[in-house]
């Protein structure tokens, strides 16, 4: 009997859907697995062509790109990060570093995972607003600086500093 698990074929009584023993013969066989990066492009041209042509495998891609991330939602972030899946929960239990915001007592809250562009150091996790607006600053703090500053200024002057430009009645 025969079963098909995503795009391969596996036979259910060979020894090869045993984990321990598929990992030991990945390992000694990675030659044989690994595309040149010729081979790659050439592959990934191949099913790009077909992704803005065929719809039905646009769609097929999708839901199981769609179904994969619900079934393992830190999966990816783990792997980009180097972190295990106990410290990206630890991080984003932890709420917004910033703003505070818990995606546990706001489901709405889209939490991600914070970085230094230039070390790939994990900082902490950040809400989307947050986060968008760490990153229109250029992770500079001269500009956040800059940006809390004129807040400031704006809160306890009761404007901008601009009165006659931005508190016009049309």
């Amino acid at each position: 009997m025969t079963a098909w698990i995503g795009l391969y074929n596996w036979c259910m009584t060979a020894p090869r859907r045993d984990p321990e023993y598929m990992r030991k013969y990945y390992e000694a066989n990675r030659g044989k697995w690994k595309l040149t990066p010729e081979q790659r492009a050439q592959k990934n041209a191949k099913r790009r062509q077909r992704y803005a042509e065929d719809a039905e495998f646009r769609e097929r891609t999708n839901r199981q790109v769609a179904e994969s991330r619900k079934r393992h939602p830190l999966s990816r972030r783990a792997w980009t990060y180097g972190l295990s899946k106990d410290e990206i929960e630890f991080l984003i239990d932890r709420g917004c570093q910033i703003c505070h915001a818990n995606p546990h007592a706001d489901p709405t809250v889209k939490m991600h995972i914070d970085h230094d562009h230039k070390t790939g150091m994990v900082r902490g996790a950040l809400c989307q607003s947050c986060n968008l607006a760490l990153g229109h600053l250029g992770d500079d703090p001269i500009r956040a600086m800059a940006m809390y500053d004129y807040i400031m200024r704006a809160a306890n002057n009761g404007s901008s500093g601009a009165d006659s430009m931005t508190n016009r009645t049309r």
